[in-house]
């Protein structure tokens, strides 16, 4: 038989347990609540992200497309290069194809009368004839006598 002290014992126990369950359960819904806030912020940032990512694709896109009609430009002008360099004679295209690895631009003109277009430094008589035309310019390429530019008259 159990004593008066144990039954109050046992209800002091119960209603202990039943506080602590009436604790979790209340942790519980705070952890679903938090849950579910969660899966809302999640879903907004999911859809902001594909958001991201479709915009991204289409620049992407845009790109390659942008890339390709550049290779195809880079391709006609290598096509004109080649074909204009084909009426002009092997010495010129060897001194313009100096020039060119060192230096640009690689054609200036005279400026005051003078004076190379590229360095500003004063050009001998000599070339500015050529470049003037008194000499033949076909025969004479007209280059700068201190940088090496091939110069023309304006």
């Amino acid at each position: 038989m159990k004593k008066n002290d144990e039954y109050q014992a046992l209800g002091h126990q119960i209603e202990t347990t039943e506080k602590a369950i009436g604790v979790l359960e209340e942790q519980e819904l705070e952890v679903m609540y938090a849950i579910d806030v969660a899966k809302k912020k999640f879903a907004a940032a999911e859809a902001e992200l594909k958001a991201n990512i479709s915009g991204h694709e289409a620049r992407i896109k845009t790109l390659k497309e942008r890339a390709d009609n550049l290779a195809a430009e880079v391709k006609a002008a290598q096509a004109e290069v080649v074909t204009a360099r084909g009426p002009v004679g092997e010495p010129k295209l060897r001194v313009y194809d100096r020039i060119a690895s060192r230096q640009q631009p690689v054609i200036v003109p005279i400026v005051h009368t003078d004076k190379c277009g590229g360095c500003h430094l004063k050009i001998s008589g000599d070339v500015v004839s050529v470049a003037r035309g008194k000499f033949d310019p076909i025969a004479a390429l007209p280059t700068c006598d201190q940088c090496g530019r091939i110069v023309y008259w304006e």
